[in-house]
């Protein structure tokens, strides 16, 4: 595996991580809460654009987080 293929199998499998993680907490409120306050702290860092992959990832995720706590 070359390095760039690494990279993408990191981020394929912390994006599968996330999900897995979200099916888990669907119903758990406090959690969600939790994460979407993680997520915003991420976003707020200085050097959030950075990696612009990871922080769309993480602005997509925040976003169906405050949809789920809208429905």
């Amino acid at each position: 595996l070359d390095a760039v293929a690494a990279q993408e199998l990191r981020a394929q499998h912390d994006d599968l991580k996330s999900r897995v993680a979200e099916l888990r907490g669907f119903f758990d409120v406090d959690a969600k809460r939790r994460e979407l306050a993680k997520l915003e702290k991420q976003a707020a860092e200085p050097d959030f654009w950075n990696d612009q992959e990871k922080a769309q990832k993480v602005l997509q995720q925040r976003s169906r987080l405050e949809r789920d706590r809208k429905s």
